[in-house]
């Protein structure tokens, strides 16, 4: 009896480990239009983590960054990370990526949003450039001379 009930704590004890968790974070809410940011999802538990393509998405430009990975063939912890530009102006949704971890199927949260604003000039902000007059060749270095003026 007391073999029966050794034998099943463990086998519980194994099998709460091999869980395969997910986590996603990003630094901050809120960003400007044309600002990178990155969205990394971390996996926990996993032999073998593979990222399905990134989602489409008309508000944000996605790219794959990296994906990082301890050992091989032991259960570790999986940092992939996306470099995210928002495109547009408002309360921007993240998509739902989706993973693919020892054979099923991880997907971040659904709700997840962030605040874009578009970027503005400070008033009487006035910014010159002067650029020299004389012809130069490709590849020829020339001095810009830029000169910002704020009230």
């Amino acid at each position: 009896m007391t073999l029966l009930k050794i034998t099943l704590v463990l086998s519980l004890i194994s099998s709460a480990l091999a869980e395969v968790k997910i986590h996603s974070s990003i630094a901050d809410k809120s960003f400007y239009v044309g600002e990178a940011f990155t969205y990394e999802i971390l996996v926990d538990g996993a032999k073998k983590v593979t990222p399905n393509e990134a989602p489409e998405s008309s508000e944000l430009h996605i790219k794959l960054l990296e994906m990082t990975q301890g050992r091989a063939g032991s259960p570790t912890s999986v940092a992939v990370r996306y470099k995210l530009v928002p495109l547009q102006p408002g309360y921007v949704s993240l998509p739902v990526f989706t993973l693919d971890a020892d054979g099923e199927m991880l997907m971040t949260e659904e709700e997840q949003s962030i605040s874009v604003k578009k970027a503005e000039t400070l008033p009487g902000l006035v910014i010159t450039r002067e650029i020299p007059d004389a012809p130069v060749y490709v590849g020829q270095h020339f001095r810009v001379k830029y000169q910002w003026q704020s009230p």
